[in-house]
């Protein structure tokens, strides 16, 4: 693997390449602790809403405090992974870091992984409405929602923002997965860079579109000017970084307002190392934009 000249307060991560396929994720599936655990954990006070089906999903309904009568507004997280893992523990932190600052109903769609497209985002729609005409009954005031997500969970947040506009006040993308053609020069450049590159990403594209004609390619769309507005991160050193700069610009030119910030010396999924000043300044940033968009 090729040294890159990444921030030094990333530590260990600068030179760690999981392997990515699809033994290592059923594992990962298999033994990885549940959102529940992490919950628990955590002594936030929740609801777990059960959707049956052919592929059964559960959505997590949580609350900053005791008090879940009053309507707040909302933050729906949608976790990264690959469309291969579950939520991680570092993950679940930041999203509870944030409903607890802003002191709002938090949302953790616990969405099928190890499917094909177009099975989680049809989930997530799906919880979407429920939750929209249940606002009331949940204490969520459905007039100030937000949706967010890093790296694929950055590609479903787009695909409902993209379906249900209209409802959503603010989007939140983290080093997003938004171009399945594989065809920036990042892409093509980063194939060996730490925890995730354009190796690993072919992969995953391989394993969730299955060559699927249908899959959105959030780069080609034509309607940009229907979206809310948008906080975009990305990372000098992440095989989709050009993704998410193009698809900031496309906004951009549409006429839709941008909050952009580029993290000079960081690859893909930094944000794991929490104790990391990157770190720190990006989940500020991040709060700060919900705390302006709702």
């Amino acid at each position: 693997m090729k040294r890159y000249p990444i921030d030094e307060s990333l530590g260990k991560l600068a030179n760690f390449l999981p392997p990515f396929n699809r033994f290592v994720a059923t594992m990962g599936k298999i033994f990885m602790p549940n959102v529940p655990f992490y919950l628990k954990r955590a002594t936030v006070h929740f609801r777990s809403i059960r959707f049956k089906g052919q592929n059964p999903f559960n959505v997590y309904v949580v609350y900053p405090s005791g008090d879940t009568d009053q309507p707040r507004a909302c933050y729906l997280y949608l976790h990264g992974g690959g469309f291969a893992y579950k939520a991680n523990g570092s993950q679940i932190a930041q999203f509870l870091t944030t409903i607890k600052e802003l002191n709002i109903v938090g949302i953790l769609i616990d969405y099928s992984v190890l499917k094909p497209y177009s099975i989680p985002n049809q989930q997530i729609v799906k919880a979407f409405d429920y939750l929209y005409e249940n606002a009331d009954l949940l204490h969520i005031d459905k007039e100030h929602i937000a949706v967010g997500g890093d790296s694929a969970g950055g590609y479903l947040a787009a695909d409902l923002t993209r379906l249900r506009w209209d409802q959503i006040k603010a989007m939140v993308l983290c080093f997003p997965v938004l171009d399945p053609s594989l065809s920036t020069e990042s892409m093509k450049t980063f194939l060996d860079t730490p925890l995730w590159n354009g190796k690993n990403n072919k992969k995953m594209w391989g394993m969730y579109g299955q060559g699927n004609p249908d899959l959105t390619n959030f780069l080609n769309l034509v309607d940009y000017s229907r979206f809310p507005p948008a906080y975009i991160e990305a990372c000098e050193f992440d095989c989709l970084r050009d993704e998410a700069i193009v698809f900031k610009d496309k906004l951009i030119r549409a006429g839709c307002s941008v909050a952009y910030r580029f993290i000079e010396g960081a690859m893909h999924g930094y944000d794991t190392m929490k104790c990391s000043p990157l770190t720190k300044k990006s989940i500020e940033a991040r709060i700060e934009f919900l705390r302006s968009g709702l």
